[in-house]
């Protein structure tokens, strides 16, 4: 998720475990190991799609974390001068808020490579926007009062039910998400539609609207579902061709197969200006994606390295995402989807 998520996460773990210890400090130290696994976007990588498949990778393992925990604790016992029988408390600390921060992001849509180096499939739950405030807005606030006030009954009370609530909403999430799987795979038979995957995720900043995405070998079928829904409507499913087939040798690249492992199959090709171009269906809303490669040109000749592109944002967009949480008959915007280099020239 967000880095200010992650941050006020990582403080309300440290407060909670190590705030009779090290007081408000322990709040700080949260908020910089809540922080810590994601600094691995200050590595460069040259190739976009490396860059882009490799995030939330070794420093987001659960092994590599738990490694380093006792390192971490025992430096920061030195730092405060705390005598060795305190540890066991601090190496929890830090584990804690350090692993919190690679399961909180398994929850999202772009997922997290826990088990890496023994698994680099990245485990995706998507039942929680990659922003969401009523996650995050209870755990800043307590986080706030334990950075203000000296350490007592109040500042960690309010720590702990933040995490609660926190913690129960994303079990609200999962629970909601596989009763809408359920209907849409059932609404999905009944239009005879046979897909090989399923993708029901919240849309940006809440679990009101969620969008929906099913595939088979050649199509993807798309939409939106709202929890304000009548019982009885169905959900409007747009059609996207995936054009699987213009992959044709170049699925055998590594890179390529890197990039559908990584997006769990959910993916589409197109043309675009002389170019064959990918799409992660997760991330974004289609028919405009968040993360899109050029990665051949008509000819079949690969870039090496495969380039990034992107798309304009349409700012209707979100006005529609607001207005389609309560009306099912909310008229969508048309965007346009075409893509644009993040180089200057994305032929070489």
């Amino acid at each position: 998720m967000d880095s200010l998520t992650q941050a006020v996460l990582g403080a309300s773990v440290g407060y909670a475990i190590g705030g009779k210890t090290l007081g408000r400090k322990a709040a700080l130290w949260g908020i910089a190991l809540g922080t810590l696994p994601d600094l691995d976007v200050l590595i460069p990588i040259a190739d976009p799609v490396e860059s882009f498949t490799s995030h939330r990778g070794f420093s987001h393992s659960l092994f590599v974390l738990t490694f380093i925990s006792p390192l971490l604790a025992e430096g920061i016992r030195k730092v405060h001068g705390l005598l060795s029988g305190n540890s066991i408390r601090l190496t929890f600390m830090v584990w804690l808020a350090l692993i919190t921060h690679p399961v909180l992001d398994s929850f999202t849509s772009y997922g997290t490579q826990l088990f890496w180096p023994i698994s680099k499939y990245p485990v995706a739950l998507s039942s929680v926007s990659i922003v969401d405030p009523i996650y995050t807005v209870p755990l800043l606030i307590a986080t706030i009062l334990a950075l203000i006030m000296k350490y007592g009954t109040r500042p960690y009370q309010a720590v702990i039910a933040a995490l609660v609530i926190s913690s129960v909403y994303l079990g609200y999430g999962l629970n909601l998400q596989n009763k809408i799987e359920q209907r849409i795979a059932t609404e999905l038979e009944m239009q005879g539609i046979s897909s090989q995957a399923l993708l029901v995720t919240p849309t940006l900043f809440n679990s009101m609207l969620w969008y929906v995405v099913a595939v088979d070998d050649n199509t993807a079928w798309y939409g939106f579902t709202s929890i304000f829904d009548a019982p009885d409507s169905s959900t409007k499913l747009e059609k996207l061709p995936r054009n699987t087939s213009m992959l044709g040798t170049l699925k055998d690249d590594p890179g390529i197969i890197r990039l559908k492992e990584f997006s769990h199959n959910f993916y589409a090709m197109k043309q675009e200006n002389g170019l064959i171009i990918y799409s992660d269906l997760r991330m974004g809303i289609a028919p405009v994606f968040v993360f899109s490669f050029a990665l051949a040109n008509l000819d079949g000749d690969l870039l090496k390295p495969a380039q990034r592109v992107t798309v304009d944002v349409d700012t209707r967009m979100f006005d529609y995402l607001w207005r389609r949480i309560w009306n099912v008959d909310a008229e969508r915007p048309v965007m346009d989807e075409t893509p644009r280099p993040q180089s200057h020239d994305i032929t070489k």
